[in-house]
């Protein structure tokens, strides 16, 4: 049984519950696609003890519930349960020096422009590089860091994932049809250029903000495959003050917060469904855009994008298929 975890993560290193609003999101994914858990969390122990407790499920279902809490390292790297688990954070910084990565000068050229990690500026204002702490922390639960998967067995990886631009592939597939038909280069990319996502993050006005959100909640339940229902996120919220309890109470009523929230846990589904994505679906439907070494992105593509990905390559960028 494999789980995918998402998980849009916080940039500060110090978040806590004393700073009063939860700034991180994580959701998980079942084999099938189905949302079964999701989580607004502050620190970096609640995310991870949100993915283990995936690991843990077989142990649970034999009664070992002791040897969960004496040893839940031990749990975690010897479960059998397979997890790969996608983190909207840079997980990898390859120099002291600001400079973009490879991944992301090739994410420019698509059109899809990311944020360029710059060390000393994270560590300055948000005390560190937080996706790069929480890797050595899954690390040391045995959920590795790798471009790899090896689906011959139950694997443990973790893979840095971009919600945009998977948000964007899938507003470019949806307005296909979702069939992935080969277009003429100039063609597609007339096309793909016009595609744009509706602000949910980006400052706007709460009324543009609610209805954003929602047109992109809709689209995710629109993709084949995976059951990715609105409900199933808000119905683990349920009894929290100010939550909406279906899709049509989402409003400017909600405020900025409570609608930042929500943005937040459609960003870790996006994550989620990127890693769930790759595991079912494999080179065929996504591609792993830069290197280990300088740092990777995993990316939902289809056959337009993935020749639009090998003719931005060049001696400069590296394009890892698998």
């Amino acid at each position: 049984m494999m789980h995918f975890i998402g998980i849009d993560l916080a940039w500060k290193m110090s978040d806590s519950p004393s700073s009063g609003v939860p700034r991180s999101a994580c959701v998980a994914l079942g084999q099938a696609g189905h949302i079964c858990s999701a989580a607004l969390v502050y620190t970096d122990e609640e995310i991870l003890s949100f993915i283990t407790q995936f690991a843990k499920e077989e142990l649970l279902v034999r009664g070992w519930r002791w040897l969960l809490g004496a040893f839940p390292s031990f749990v975690a790297r010897f479960a059998k349960e397979g997890l790969l688990v996608g983190i909207d954070a840079t997980l990898r910084i390859p120099t002291q020096q600001p400079r973009r990565r490879k991944v992301e000068r090739i994410l420019a050229r698509l059109g899809m422009p990311a944020f360029t990690p710059n060390p000393a500026w994270l560590k300055r204002i948000f005390g560190g590089i937080r996706g790069e702490v929480l890797v050595e922390k899954l690390r040391q639960l045995g959920i590795l860091y790798q471009v790899r998967v090896n689906k011959e067995k139950p694997c443990r990886v973790v893979s840095e994932v971009y919600p945009t631009a998977t948000l964007k592939v899938l507003y470019w597939e949806h307005s296909q049809g979702w069939t992935g038909e080969l277009l003429e280069e100039d063609e597609f990319w007339k096309k793909f250029r016009k595609i744009s996502i509706p602000p949910y993050k980006r400052r706007c006005t709460v009324e543009a903000k609610a209805g954003n959100l929602k047109s992109n909640l809709a689209l995710m339940e629109k993709i084949p495959g995976p059951r990715l229902r609105i409900r199933d996120i808000l119905s683990c919220f349920s009894g929290a003050e100010n939550w909406p309890q279906n899709s049509e109470e989402i409003g400017a009523h909600l405020g900025h917060i409570r609608l930042n929230q929500l943005g937040d846990l459609l960003d870790a589904t996006l994550a989620a469904y990127t890693v769930w994505r790759y595991w079912h679906l494999g080179e065929v439907k996504s591609c792993i855009v830069g290197t280990g070494e300088d740092g990777f992105v995993l990316l939902p593509c289809d056959s337009n994008l993935k020749r639009r990905i090998e003719l931005v390559n060049d001696p400069t960028f590296a394009v890892n298929r698998y």
